[in-house]
C-alpha cells in the first residue's frame, strides 16, 4: 500500500458528510437538497441503494466554483468551506447548526 492511499479521502459522500461539510444537521441538508439542486449542486450517483451518496469529487467542485454567491477574495477568507457555507446561507436562508 503506497503512503497516498491511507490519506485519500474515499470518492463518495454521505448525505451526513456533506451536512457536516456546510456545518448543518442534517435535517437541514435534507430539507434544502431541491434548493441546492437548482443552484446546481451535484445529484446523488445512481447506486441502487436506498441512502444517496454524492461523487466528492463534483461536491468539491461545485463548492470551489459555484458554491458562494461571489467569487470569494483570498486575503479575507482563507477558508474556502467557511466562505461558501456563509454564501450559501446568504443565499438559500440561514440555519441554525
Amino acid at each position: 500500500m503506497r503512503h497516498t492511499d491511507v490519506l485519500s479521502p474515499p470518492p463518495t459522500m454521505s448525505a451526513s458528510e456533506i451536512a457536516d461539510l456546510f456545518g448543518w444537521k442534517l435535517a437541514t441538508f435534507l430539507r434544502k437538497r431541491g434548493t441546492l439542486h437548482a443552484a446546481g449542486f451535484p445529484r446523488p450517483l445512481p447506486t441502487g441503494s436506498g441512502s444517496p451518496i454524492w461523487s466528492r469529487r463534483l461536491v468539491d467542485l461545485w463548492i470551489a466554483t459555484n458554491g458562494a454567491a461571489q467569487p470569494v477574495d483570498p486575503e479575507q477568507s482563507l477558508d474556502p468551506i467557511t466562505a461558501a457555507r456563509e454564501a450559501l446561507e446568504t443565499r438559500i436562508g440561514r440555519e441554525a447548526a
